[in-house]
């Protein structure tokens, strides 16, 4: 069976190209990070799985791209979005408070039927570093899908992260 290329297939290796090419040359390095989150609201969302790749740009700011899949909680309707935002953070030694603004797009399906759009979110959250190598992330994410195919089928107001990476 042929698969079926979508946008939001195609943005992932877009975006990460385009992070990649506006780095710096003294950027501070970066990290990987898988995650799994807790989406809100409980009614509508079960958990959901991705994956944050962030550059440091200088010692209080970063560039982060991202990617995520969740189900409803019939198992009927998916939702994967991308985000790319910026933020300042708190150099700390091991422990990096970190906040910031994101922008992205959304697919949205139900069945048959699928939606797509735009989304913007306000995250904030705390990065500890271990031995250099190791990161364990936290992160608070405020959501706002908008429709360009009419509204989501389901909102997405929130989701509350927890993950583990690698530093590079």
């Amino acid at each position: 069976m042929r698969r079926r290329w979508n946008l939001p297939t195609l943005l992932v290796p877009v975006g990460l190209a385009l992070l990649v090419a506006v780095a710096p040359q003294g950027a501070q390095g970066g990290e990987i990070t898988l995650f799994w989150a807790r989406n809100s609201p409980r009614a509508t969302w079960r958990d959901a799985e991705g994956a944050t790749l962030t550059l440091g740009l200088a010692k209080v700011a970063q560039l982060e791209v991202e990617g995520a899949r969740g189900l409803d909680t019939e198992s009927v309707s998916r939702l994967t979005y991308f985000t790319a935002g910026a933020a300042l953070k708190v150099p700390f030694t091991k422990v990096s408070p970190f906040a910031g603004l994101a922008v992205g797009v959304y697919h949205q399906s139900l069945g048959d039927d699928w939606k797509i759009g735009t989304l913007g979110a306000e995250f904030a959250g705390i990065k500890v570093r271990i031995a250099d190598l190791i990161v364990l992330r936290g992160e608070y994410r405020r959501l706002q899908l908008h429709g360009l195919s009419g509204t989501p089928f389901h909102p997405l107001d929130s989701r509350v992260a927890l993950g583990a990476g690698i530093a590079f």
